[in-house]
């Protein structure tokens, strides 16, 4: 759009630089035809011919006005193009005759009185008439200000049609071009839903395909633990790798059916308070993780629609984030409202997230550089995004060396808005 409004703009300048030139070229010729007939009226009246009738008939042209005055008799010859008219004045002397000998200038007596646009011509032609006299004879040769008027109106006109046709074009172009790049956008948006959708089946298949054999493996491993030698710490360890191994893709498998999921549009939405569900997620995580601080600061007593699952998937992953990439760090949970939105805060004094990995972080199986634990799947945050994005809400993170916060936040339900702008 920017490069048509260029172009547009260019060729607005180009129309108006044309009609400047024409009129500058039609203007010129007025001139150059004013002063060939200023010189012949000067060649004329050297040579005595004195006759006004006879000067008006040598001097007139289309284009021009003449006008001569004998002085002596006070007739006047007005002549516009070939047509002469002829009025009387009082003579020069006479009483009430006029004070000076100089005639009407052309334009401004006599049979043309010029309009609005004829004045504009006028001005924009800019040469005075040129004014000659010789014993009683006076005469002033100017250009017709018919002529100029109506050539001003004819490229007023072009004018004003080149511009509506540039306007219209650019329009036209400038509507193919939004067509087309809605088109663009309509086919990317296709694509992307088709490959969301593919995406959701390859988790959801993916997911439920591995729940089985990792139950059966999981099953195993407990039987064959049973029956080894405790006392081998070899074949302790072995069992113990394997269990963690297996759990560790359970919990993957969930996250990607969990996932699976979140793209389709079922859902339970009910009211719902923020502060519950945080201390819900809370005690789950002091239970898989004993040792451990978690605390939580309810300040929060609004409510918002939500399904109840979703809240505490996306709440339990910000915990666990925090837990598994600050191991060394108490984590607090903050609730609360304001600005007609719930919220809550999970904190921790890590090490924080560099920078350039502060977007990257919510993708799907990004894990981050430098995380060389085994536990974590990359989907936590891809989880809370994806829930924030599911019930218009939010995931604002703030990240520095030794404190880490990830605020998610919810739109109040109407009746619990109205109660805390009230408060």
């Amino acid at each position: 759009m920017k490069r048509i409004a260029a172009v547009s703009t260019l060729l607005v300048l180009c129309v108006l630089l044309a009609a400047a030139g024409v009129w500058r070229w039609y203007a010129g010729g007025v001139r150059s035809l004013q002063a060939d007939r200023a010189a012949a009226a000067r060649t004329l009246l050297q040579n005595g011919v004195r006759d006004p009738g006879l000067l008006v008939r040598a001097l007139e042209r289309p284009g021009l006005h003449v006008v001569v005055q004998d002085t002596l008799s006070g007739q006047i010859f007005d002549a516009i193009g070939d047509d002469v008219q002829v009025r009387q004045r009082p003579p020069l002397g006479a009483q009430g005759g006029p004070p000076s000998a100089q005639p009407p200038v052309p334009g401004e007596g006599g049979p043309v009185r010029p309009g609005a646009l004829g004045r504009i011509a006028g001005s924009l032609y800019g040469t005075p008439p040129a004014r000659i006299s010789a014993d009683q004879v006076v005469l002033s040769i100017g250009p017709d200000i018919r002529h100029l008027a109506r050539f001003l109106q004819f490229e007023i006109i072009a004018v004003v049609l080149a511009l509506a046709l540039v306007v219209g074009i650019a329009l036209w172009i400038g509507a193919s071009s939004a067509d087309a790049e809605r088109s663009k956008l309509h086919a990317i948006a296709e694509e992307r839903r088709i490959a969301a959708a593919e995406f959701q089946r390859f988790l959801a298949d993916a997911g439920h395909e591995l729940r089985t054999p990792l139950t059966i493996v999981s099953g195993y491993v407990d039987i064959l633990s049973a029956n080894a030698d405790e006392s081998d710490d070899r074949m302790r360890r072995l069992f113990e790798g394997m269990r963690a191994e297996t759990a560790r893709m359970r919990a993957l498998v969930e996250k990607m059916l969990l996932l699976a999921r979140l793209e389709t549009p079922v859902s339970v939405p009910r009211l719902i308070n923020i502060g519950t569900i945080a201390n819900d997620a809370a005690d789950a995580m002091r239970a898989k993780y004993p040792g451990r601080a978690i605390d939580v600061e309810d300040g929060s007593h609004a409510s918002i629609v939500i399904d109840q699952d979703d809240l505490y998937e996306a709440l339990h992953n910000l915990i666990e984030n925090a837990l598994r990439y600050a191991p060394d760090s108490p984590v607090s949970v903050r609730t609360g409202s304001g600005g007609a939105r719930a919220y809550a805060t999970v904190t921790d004094r890590g090490p924080g997230i560099p920078a350039h990995e502060r977007e990257a972080i919510f993708k799907r199986f990004y894990r981050g550089s430098g995380r060389s634990d085994s536990e974590g799947s990359g989907l936590g945050l891809a989880i809370v995004s994806r829930v924030a994005e599911r019930w218009n809400g939010r995931v604002e993170l703030q990240s520095r060396p030794g404190e880490t916060s990830f605020t998610l936040s919810f739109p109040l339900a109407d009746e619990e808005h109205h109660v805390v702008a009230t408060r």
